[in-house]
């Protein structure tokens, strides 16, 4: 893997160029002869081509190497959406939920089955069932963590702040502190699937990196800038939110 690659940057001047000669560095050898090279370069992460508004060369004068300028456009913050939801299969370490989803579907089925629908459709509403109850009871999950997780901070704070007091004794500490440990390494867990991580050793990276990588990837998901047809049929770059959610869905409306 080459360094661009693993740092996940580009040379926007060849990006933005591909079949132009461009020379930044000149010098004269003593047979009188001029060798031209390209020294000079602008590295961008991939991410943020977008934001390039233009590079160019410009012209040397006081040095035999060519100044490289790069023009930036403002940076404008997208929401992001929902996204497409995947099943966490943490859940199925829950016997309680196991058990309740055997049911849902044991019910649905039942339900469906007395109906005229083709097995087709029956399995869609069974997977569209089976889709709500998992995000209800990831919801209701979540919610119990959060409430946990300020109890036990505040347990943690408490002795903290005065480990000789008779509030919160030692083995109290101790089991808040476990817990906390065991929450923050199920959050990483987490992270570092939504990043997409190719590999991971414990204690190689830290939390900063998966969480900037799996940030760095939603924004590659997202299209910030678009090139569509105005009312003259002229072809223009928008970044109007809702004018690039009208066009994506008009496009794949149609396919």
């Amino acid at each position: 893997m080459s360094i661009k690659d693993e740092l996940d940057i580009s040379d926007i001047f060849r990006i933005r160029f591909p079949n132009t000669k461009r020379f930044t560095f000149r010098q004269k050898l003593r047979t009188r002869e001029t060798i031209h090279r390209r020294l000079d370069y602008i590295f961008i992460a991939n991410t943020l081509q977008e934001f390039a508004k233009s590079v160019e060369v410009l012209p040397s004068l006081l040095s035999d190497h060519s100044p490289v300028l790069l023009s930036l456009n403002e940076s404008k913050e997208n929401d992001r959406g929902k996204g497409l939801w995947k099943f966490n299969n943490s859940l199925l370490e829950d016997e309680n939920f196991k058990k309740d989803l055997r049911k849902l579907i044991q019910t649905s089925f039942e339900k469906l089955s007395k109906s005229e629908f083709s097995p087709h459709f029956i399995w869609e509403m069974i997977k569209y069932e089976i889709r709500k109850f998992c995000i209800k009871h990831s919801k209701i999950n979540s919610k119990i963590k959060r409430e946990n997780k300020l109890q036990h901070e505040i347990v943690v704070q408490n002795f903290e702040s005065n480990p000789e007091g008779q509030n919160v004794s030692t083995t109290q500490y101790d089991d808040s502190k476990y817990w906390l440990e065991k929450y923050y390494d199920e959050k990483l867990r987490g992270i570092i699937l939504r990043s997409k991580s190719d590999c991971y050793e414990k204690g190689e990276k830290s939390t900063k990196y998966f969480l900037n990588l799996e940030k760095k990837n939603g924004i590659k998901n997202t299209i910030r800038n678009l090139f569509i047809k105005n009312e003259q049929n002229e072809t223009i770059e928008t970044d109007n939110e809702s004018k690039i959610i009208h066009h994506a869905h008009t496009f794949y409306s149609s396919l």
